[in-house]
């Protein structure tokens, strides 16, 4: 991958990863995290190399620390049933000291919720 042309973005948004859809790779080893869960499809193996392009363009990024008051500030967010497989949900959150970024967190639930406001909950 290191002749590869960089992207702007690590992923598409649509269409959603899912191990229902797509043939499945005969070497499950080659894609990680939601890229590939139990199940290795030739879409993840296609959504992994197009992560590591993103890295490459991303490789003189770095977090930008800046003065700023002293406040801190938490954001959160659930996507409600987001999983095609099993329905289950994703949180996520980010902390600020001031304007710089020093926390964050993004997990699939490991329970089903059967309501937004549950989720969001």
């Amino acid at each position: 991958m290191s002749n590869a042309k960089p992207v702007a973005t690590p992923m598409v948004s649509v269409p959603t990863l899912s191990s229902l859809t797509g043939t499945k790779l005969s070497d499950g080893t080659l894609s990680v995290n939601i890229c590939i869960l139990h199940s290795s499809h030739n879409e993840h193996w296609c959504a992994v190399k197009r992560i590591l392009r993103y890295v490459k363009s991303t490789t003189d990024f770095g977090l930008k620390f800046q003065p700023s008051a002293i406040t801190l500030t938490s954001l959160s967010d659930t996507d409600w049933a987001s999983s095609l497989k099993d329905k289950k949900s994703t949180s996520c959150y980010c902390v600020y000291l001031g304007a710089n970024l020093v926390g964050w967190s993004s997990k699939e639930w490991t329970v089903v919720s059967h309501s937004t406001t549950k989720a969001e909950y």
